[in-house]
């Protein structure tokens, strides 16, 4: 993490990296989520982009949201491998969830597809991917994206402090 830089300016720094690193299809929900706190936190540098391909919905079946998986794959990063991590990253993993289903209603990409564009999209269908992508998709999904990845930041800065 930098040293110089504030709170508020690293929360603002890694929400925004993550919607701009999706909406600009430069890599899908869970790796843009993952990404936009790679410059800011260190150790997920570690996590290589392809671990995170099939991860948008669970391979893009609408289940777990690919920006939570992303989050809670920094956040095991983050806590490392010590003998008290387990406990550690299931208070953050719990936290985090928690907050991102108050915000969204739901982990699941198919129940949050509606809140964003109106409709459920089955990105495993070529057909309905286009369509999600024609729709704004990539624009609209930058919120779950941006929230998740701001969300990791506080819970791990809230710690520092």
């Amino acid at each position: 993490m930098t040293a110089q830089s504030s709170k508020e300016e690293i929360l603002k720094r890694v929400q925004q990296r993550g919607g701009d690193n999706l909406e600009a299809g430069l890599s899908n929900c869970a790796q843009s989520t993952l990404f936009a706190l790679q410059e800011d936190f260190e150790a997920v540098n570690d996590i290589p982009r392809e671990a995170l391909t099939t991860m948008s919905g669970i391979a893009m079946r609408g289940e777990v949201c690919g920006a939570v998986l992303g989050a809670l794959l920094a956040l095991n990063m983050l806590t490392g491998r010590s003998p008290e991590a387990f406990g550690i990253a299931m208070r953050r993993a719990t936290k985090f969830c928690d907050a991102f289903e108050k915000h969204f209603g739901s982990l699941r990409c198919s129940l949050i597809h509606p809140q964003l564009l109106g409709k459920t999209y089955y990105l495993a269908d070529m057909a309905q991917l286009q369509e999600f992508v024609e729709a704004g998709g990539l624009t609209k999904c930058r919120a779950p994206v941006e929230t998740a990845s701001k969300l990791v930041a506080e819970i791990v800065l809230g710690e520092e402090a």
